[in-house]
């Protein structure tokens, strides 16, 4: 069975057989291995030595095999591996070995390419990544994925790449912040979750970011995000200690979702975009102690608009607001008022669909209004059976 690689190409990879009992060197009369290789144990690996070119491997040690992966060492003449490497490496404590490595992703003419470019480190014994900084440096290496790095302290030896489709940091829990990443110019998507991130200090000051999601952690505030980056879209969840989000100093933000923060009782919103097409998406939603939103009546045009359970925020400001675009959701803020909510939106075109409701001194209607929204509203929006279409089971096929 084939560990877990990137995309659908497991099931379509050549796959190199080794004998688990004496593995013979692979490398013999050719540096280059054209199949998937999988090594469970020291042995298995060593039998890489000499390599100069892999197809795609994993290491994926079990106890149900014999010795531990500890060396990487038979790894030290691979430069180049055209698809995805995969570490699950608990008991080695160095990435040295693999300085030369330059290539992650470059599959030959012919090859498909879904997959290629991964590099995955998993339950390793690192603390660190020194030994990954040339890796990159040629090819077409897309995504790097470290995962549940228990020892892990710092990102120092992350290679400087110009571009990464995605950076993925999740549940490397001592690690604090984010330096050793400075060297990443662009990142499409990068998400970090991990219980003790306390800052993102380490990101170029002008970094590109697409999209960043944080989840988790010790953040209290967003001071730390490089003045000078350009963000685009930011999504931020469940952190008890984030007491404020001032993103008013980033104009290049055009989607804001900030979700399940109990402590966070400010928020200043990016100014409007010049276009409509640049028009801002925000979503709040679970920020119980919320009471201070900032910047949101410079806005005349929304893309789409949610607040969604948010006990202490009483006003919304929207003096500006002429126009959203992609639909208004407004529900189940106790201290906001329904009738003034009502009343606001009476005078905003909404080219999307509206659902004001459960807002302080809502009436619920015998007639549910919200049919065929995707929502069961029942009972707390609309009476018993009134929303019938989206309330009913689904049936087992």
């Amino acid at each position: 069975m084939l560990p877990r690689v990137p995309g659908t190409i497991r099931a379509l990879l050549p796959v190199l057989a080794v004998s688990a009992c004496s593995p013979e060197p692979v490398c013999v009369r050719s540096t280059v291995v054209d199949a998937y290789f999988e090594a469970k144990t020291q042995p298995e690996l060593d039998a890489l030595a000499g390599c100069e070119e892999l197809h795609s491997l994993s290491l994926y040690p079990s106890e149900l095999f014999g010795e531990p992966i500890t060396d990487l060492s038979p790894l030290s003449s691979v430069r180049v591996v055209r698809h995805f490497l995969s570490l699950r490496i608990p008991d080695v404590t160095t990435l040295a070995p693999l300085a030369g490595l330059t290539t992650v992703g470059a599959p030959r003419d012919g090859e498909d390419d879904e997959g290629s470019g991964h590099l995955d480190v998993e339950e390793s014994g690192l603390t660190d990544l020194h030994g990954l900084e040339n890796v990159g440096s040629e090819g077409d290496l897309r995504v790097i994925s470290l995962l549940q790095n228990e020892r892990l302290t710092t990102l120092e030896g992350l290679p400087s790449l110009p571009h990464l489709l995605e950076l993925r940091l999740n549940q490397n829990d001592n690690v604090v912040d984010l330096e050793g990443a400075g060297g990443l110019e662009a990142i499409d998507i990068l998400r970090c979750s991990s219980a003790r991130l306390s800052s993102l200090d380490g990101l170029a000051d002008d970094v590109v970011l697409g999209r960043l999601d944080v989840r988790g952690g010790r953040l209290t505030d967003l001071r730390s995000l490089p003045p000078s980056a350009s963000l685009a879209a930011l999504t931020i969840g469940s952190i008890d200690s984030l007491v404020e989000a001032d993103l008013g100093g980033l104009p290049s933000l055009t989607s804001v979702g900030l979700g399940s923060l109990p402590a966070l009782t400010r928020v200043a919103v990016p100014p409007p975009g010049t276009r409509e097409n640049n028009a801002l998406a925000l979503d709040l939603t679970a920020l119980q102690a919320l009471t201070d939103l900032e910047g949101l009546d410079a806005h005349a045009v929304l893309s789409s608009l949610a607040v969604v359970d948010n006990d202490a925020l009483a006003a919304l400001p929207l003096a500006g607001l002429q126009r959203v675009v992609h639909g208004v959701h407004i529900t189940f803020n106790g201290a906001l008022s329904q009738a003034a909510l009502e009343e606001r939106f009476a005078t905003v075109d909404v080219a999307g669909s509206t659902k004001i409701a459960a807002n302080a001194g809502w009436v619920v209607p015998a007639i549910c209004p919200f049919v065929e929204d995707g929502q069961c509203d029942e009972p707390d929006v609309c009476a018993p059976a009134t929303d019938a279409i989206d309330c009913r089971p689904i049936e087992d096929e």
